[in-house]
């Protein structure tokens, strides 16, 4: 259950990489929740069924697989601001404004990282 909402999550606490990812290549359903008394022996937690289906089309992400890797970098420390996780990593975060730079990775939606990407990776 605890997993099937992390990857659910659009933005806030437990929104990371992992759901961005899941929700660019696939549309989903949260189907029925599993008692912990349908598996042997029985976990201790409830389980979540969750329906995958491939997206048909997909959003245009400019150099995607270095975009991906941004997405991992801005999640890395989830309690730090974007400004932290991209000095790490030494992104130009010169064009960026400072209120932009002040929020967490978790505040923003996948277009608001895709818009971001633009500005920080102009040649694609």
């Amino acid at each position: 259950e605890e997993v099937a909402q992390k990857i659910v999550k659009n933005s806030g606490r437990g929104y990371g990489a992992v759901s961005l990812y899941f929700q660019h290549f696939f549309d989903w359903k949260l189907l029925s929740k599993i008692a912990p008394t349908a598996f042997f022996p029985p976990p201790k937690v409830t389980s979540r069924l969750l329906y995958f289906k491939p997206k048909a089309e997909l959003d245009s992400i400019p150099d995607e697989p270095e975009f991906w890797k941004f997405v991992e970098h801005c999640f890395r420390q989830p309690r730090r601001t974007l400004r932290n996780n991209l000095q790490q990593v030494h992104y130009n975060t010169d064009l960026l404004s400072q209120e932009l730079l002040a929020k967490r990775a978790q505040q923003l939606q996948k277009k608001d990282l895709i818009e971001l990407w633009k500005v920080l990776n102009p040649g694609s």
